[in-house]
């Protein structure tokens, strides 16, 4: 069968695979462009500005992530909880839109009370901007809820690379033109633009007239749903925050850089992710817990297929990495670096875990696994940041992780049976030592002494890593043959 070239046959094929392995594939996609979109960026923003300036706009992210979350108060979480369940889908959709613009008013005339508290950002003449980023993402929240809630991860992924590709460029744009944070300000807000754009095209659902029961239900749940949304953004930020309060601007560029890159090892996971939280809702509604037992299983295989080896070949090439692409002013992030990307590679089964409790309806269970890992990170981070600098944030953040996986899997357990497809997990661990063992030979006879001997090291890496799973392990090898087969790609039978 010849390769699919044209576009329509491609969506025609695509169309033909089944929602989930369609849902993943897309938002695989997405994330691998979104990823090494951001990679570019930040190369560019590293040589450009520098640490000190993309210090500061990550600070102004990382508050305006926080209050979006605070401002929600969970409703997002809980619309997509009973949007997915299938049953009025309009009411509960109409009643979540009322909520979230009263409670996002409300939420605004509070911050404006409190300016006077956000002394550094009103100092840097970014209060209003903060205030506009709430807004903005109240907005892109609310049409993204119901896109999510209803299934259409194929969508919501689409707006979520248009956020990315669009900021990235205006921003790229703006800084070679010498605006520095007002241009990454700026395109963040463009990138919002765009996502929300996306999504209001494809909006499968419309609101209608919703009952006293509706706001109930949405009450119900986004109480918890609010909790343990704000304790993932603040795993997710207060590593970062403690290391803008105890240490420099320059600091946070070093670390954030290093997060952003550590986050390779989670390709897939997020790929997977995205699908998992309508499906095992649905799954879990129809009281199908085999189903979501199945699915679960084959989540963490395929989530570790990269991870693995992204964090393997990650520990041996990082330095070298660090040093060709952003420069050496950016060195210092080195040593965290090593540890982010083992706690990248740990985050992937409370990642997982977590979404798989707030789908079967225990929003408390994830809440209180989320929270324990939240507390670990800042009080590891409170103590350490200060002798060990930001390798401190970065131990604190592989500690979180592991507190919330334990705590969140004793959980789950309780509701369905969780297992790890043990063959696939064996090879996939064995063939990434391997790999990362031959690279690290082959670098002490040639050193990594400019970016294309880099390049060959990561090409070199990917074809080995590759070759021993497809070799040894025929459920992955049957699986990915199957959907080239499907786009009309030549492989082996």
């Amino acid at each position: 069968m010849a390769a699919i070239t044209s576009p329509t046959r491609f969506m025609a094929a695509l169309m033909g695979l089944s929602p989930v392995r369609r849902q993943s594939l897309i938002s695989f996609g997405s994330s691998v462009i979104v990823t090494l979109s951001g990679y570019i960026a930040t190369v560019i923003f590293a040589h450009t500005i520098g640490p000190g300036p993309l210090g500061a706009y990550f600070l102004f992210i990382t508050w305006a992530g926080l209050l979006t979350t605070m401002s929600d108060v969970g409703i997002s979480g809980a619309c997509a909880k009973r949007i997915s369940e299938g049953k009025d889908q309009g009411s509960w959709f109409g009643a979540f839109l009322v909520l979230k613009m009263a409670l996002l008013g409300i939420f605004l005339l509070f911050l404006i009370f409190l300016q006077p508290l956000f002394v550094d950002v009103s100092a840097s003449g970014l209060f209003l901007p903060l205030l506009a980023a709430v807004v903005a993402g109240g907005a892109s929240g609310i049409v993204s809820t119901a896109v999510y809630g209803y299934g259409s991860v194929g969508v919501a992924q689409t707006a979520d690379l248009a956020n990315t590709l669009i900021r990235l460029f205006v921003q790229v744009i703006a800084v070679l033109l010498g605006y520095s944070v007002a241009g990454l300000i700026g395109g963040f807000f463009a990138g919002i633009a765009a996502g929300v754009a996306v999504n209001m095209r494809f909006l499968p659902i419309r609101p209608s007239w919703f009952g006293r029961e509706h706001i109930k239900g949405l009450a119900g749940y986004a109480s918890w749903a609010f909790l343990g949304g704000l304790v993932g953004i603040a795993s997710g930020q207060l590593d970062t925050a403690l290391v803008g309060y105890f240490l420099t601007v320059e600091s946070v560029g070093f670390y954030r850089t290093a997060l952003q890159f550590s986050s390779m090892v989670l390709f897939a996971c997020i790929a997977v992710r995205a699908v998992l939280f309508p499906r095992i809702s649905q799954y879990f509604a129809l009281r199908e817990k085999e189903a979501i037992t199945r699915l679960l299983a084959r989540s963490f295989t395929y989530s570790l297929l990269l991870a693995l080896p992204a964090c393997a070949g990650g520990l041996v090439l990082g330095g070298s990495i660090v040093y060709f692409l952003y420069g050496e002013a950016f060195l210092p992030a080195v040593p965290a670096l090593s540890v982010l990307l083992v706690a990248q590679l740990v985050s992937v089964l409370p990642s997982i875990i977590l979404t798989a409790l707030s789908a079967v309806d225990r929003p408390k269970d994830a809440f209180y696994a989320g929270a324990a890992g939240a507390l670990a990170t800042a009080g590891i981070c409170w103590l350490s940041i200060p002798a060990s600098g930001i390798q401190g944030a970065a131990v604190a953040v592989l500690a979180g992780g592991i507190v919330s996986g334990v705590l969140g899997s004793l959980r789950l357990t309780k509701v369905i049976p969780v297992t790890l497809e043990w063959r696939p997990f064996g090879v996939m661990t064995g063939a990434s030592f391997i790999m990362a063992a031959l690279i690290f030979v082959l670098m002490q006879i040639f050193p990594v002494s400019s970016v294309f001997i880099l390049i060959l090291y990561v090409i070199a890496g990917t074809v080995l890593y590759g070759g021993c799973v497809m070799f040894a392990e025929a459920g992955i090898r049957e699986e990915l043959f199957g959907i080239a087969r499907h786009f009309g790609i030549p492989v082996p039978d």
